[in-house]
């Protein structure tokens, strides 16, 4: 027990400094092991991309003018130009790789609306694509699938003017995400404001509002 006792005695000062270096290590992992910490760090933007976009169209900035611009109305319409609704239901949508649900979305809501509703609504596609192959293929199949809303003016179909969008590769980048989800939150942006404004020129000023 003496024995055991002496070279406790002996070795608790290196035990001491074991374990002292043991927790300096674990504190300090992170930075010796150069592995990155579970939480993203904040990044500086680095990237040399200027604060704004060039502007391709003369306005003042107020989203308002894109009703009374001429050089926004737009590029393809379709539809029998129905005003004095009470409801304007928008339906934005874009070319996807794989499927598209606009044409179900559209079925779906005039089975649950009665004949009433559809009387006093309007239903407006707004196809975000500068190539018109997109929207001539809806207007196809609204024609094959809705004649008679369609004669009747229930749905209009639009797309929007090719100067309306702008350089996308010029974007100021915002909240620190990669360049591709600031184009598509600019591109959506966009594209609401676009739809937003056409429906309440072509519509009612009074209507309720609703976007899909």
């Amino acid at each position: 027990m003496k024995v055991i006792s002496i070279r406790w005695k002996t070795c608790l000062p290196g035990l001491i400094i074991v374990t002292y270096l043991v927790s300096a290590m674990l504190y300090f992992g992170k930075d010796i092991t150069q592995i990155e910490p579970v939480e993203p760090r904040v990044v500086k933007n680095k990237t040399k991309v200027p604060r704004m976009f060039a502007k391709t169209i003369n306005h003042d900035g107020n989203w308002e003018t894109i009703v009374t611009n001429p050089e926004l109305k737009p590029r393809y319409r379709v539809g029998g130009g129905r005003t004095g609704v009470k409801f304007v239901i928008g339906v934005p949508t874009v070319l996807r790789p794989k499927k598209n649900y606009v044409l179900q979305t559209v079925d779906c809501l005039i089975r649950r609306m009665t004949p009433e509703q559809r009387d006093n609504c309007l239903i407006v596609i707004f196809v975000g694509e500068t190539k018109l192959q997109f929207a001539k293929f809806i207007v196809k199949e609204l024609h094959a699938n809705h004649s008679t809303h369609m004669r009747a003016g229930l749905i209009d179909v639009i797309a929007p003017p090719l100067n309306y969008y702008p350089n996308f590769s010029r974007l100021h980048i915002t909240l620190n995400d990669d360049p591709q989800r600031v184009q598509w939150r600019t591109k959506q942006n966009l594209d609401y404001i676009y739809l937003m404004s056409t429906l309440r020129a072509g519509a009612c000023t009074t209507c309720n509002w609703r976007t899909m």
